[in-house]
Order: structure tokens, then sequence, then C-alpha cells
């Protein structure tokens, strides 16, 4: 069985999810794809902090597995209040 891991990286206006490929280093194919107006909640419960549940608007949820999850919500937020800051004008 292949584990495949993944990353998730903000853009200014998109959360992607890089899926690594299992053999060659520096090599990742975007797996997904969300716009940062479609993130409406990102959670994490106490017994397993490191797992972090986003839902999205119109897509449902997803979740994954992050090792700093409060550094991960803190970057994402700011780069929605960013990313909806520049629209509105």
């Amino acid at each position: 069985m292949l584990i495949y891991y993944r990353h998730l990286v903000v853009t200014q206006s998109e959360l992607l999810e890089l899926r690594m490929h299992p053999t060659e280093d520096f090599l990742a194919a975007v797996a997904g794809s969300h716009s940062l107006r479609d993130v409406t909640k990102i959670t994490f419960k106490k017994t397993n902090p490191n797992l972090l549940t986003f839902e999205f608007a119109g897509h449902g949820r997803e979740q994954y597995l992050v090792e700093e999850p409060i550094d991960c919500i803190k970057s994402i937020r700011e780069a929605i209040a960013s990313y909806l800051q520049r629209a509105d004008k």
C-alpha cells in the first residue's frame, strides 16, 4: 500500500492540497483546490487537536492531519481576511 503525503498550501486566493509523489522528492500534484472565500469553518477537537476539519460552502467537509494546528489555522484565517479585504475593493 502506498501512502501519499499531502501538504496544504495557502495562496492569495486559494487553499491547495498537494499530494506528494511516493518516490520522487520535490514532485507533487494538486489533489484539491478551494477558494479562500469558500472556507466557512475550521475546527479541531481537544481529543485530537492535530486533525483539522474544514467546512467549505457548497463543497462539504474535509479533514487534514497537521503538525502545528494553531499556526495553520492562524495562517489560513489571516489569508482569508486579506483575500476578503482585496475582494471588497
